[in-house]
């Protein structure tokens, strides 16, 4: 049960991680963006 607990605390994290990185990503390529 507790691995479970784990992987579930590590999947909820990274997917964070990656959430947070996207928007980043978003507001860098619109930045550069041309008109």
């Amino acid at each position: 049960m507790k691995d479970t607990i784990k992987w579930i605390i590590s999947c909820v994290v990274l997917h964070n991680l990656l959430v947070d990185l996207k928007d980043q990503w978003n507001e860098l390529y619109e930045d550069n963006e041309p008109d």
